[in-house]
């Protein structure tokens, strides 16, 4: 974190790290897309992408991470729709931020099946619609935050 690591973040060598349990490289320099991130390691609990450069789309295979609490994709620049397979996180994610994007499209109800969350923030993206009802069920949510600056 806080460095001025950069480059694609498409690096083989991560893909293969199965038994990674936190990965941190926000507030450094990565580009591209998360093809490479390691969706095999089954206790990844921390994933943390926050202020790169990153591009392209959230991939549904996010929704393979059966372990992760916590989620952090804000200040970057995704583009398309948040994937409805984030609802299959819902045994154990906490944290779930993707503010600051360019997402697009309604939130899925899926993520009014994240009965864990207690951080959900989505603020200054392009999305629209309604808000899921669901997310009444989520009490265990201390922060919600879709504001538009």
């Amino acid at each position: 974190s806080k460095n001025k690591l950069g480059g694609p973040l498409l690096i083989p060598e991560l893909a293969q790290m199965t038994s990674l349990v936190d990965l941190y490289l926000d507030q450094n320099e990565f580009t591209g897309n998360l093809a490479g991130l390691p969706y095999a390691a089954k206790y990844l609990s921390h994933l943390a992408l926050s202020r790169n450069q990153l591009t392209s789309t959230i991939p549904t295979e996010i929704g393979t991470f059966q372990s992760i609490t916590v989620l952090l994709l804000d200040a970057n620049d995704f583009e398309g729709t948040v994937p409805s397979e984030i609802g299959q996180l819902a045994n154990s994610l906490q944290w779930l931020h993707f503010s600051n994007n360019l997402l697009s499209g309604t939130i899925p109800v899926e993520v009014g099946k994240l009965y864990q969350l207690k951080e959900f923030h989505g603020s200054n993206n392009k999305l629209r619609g309604t808000i899921p009802s669901d997310l009444a069920l989520m009490f265990n949510l201390v922060s919600f935050s879709f504001e538009t600056k």
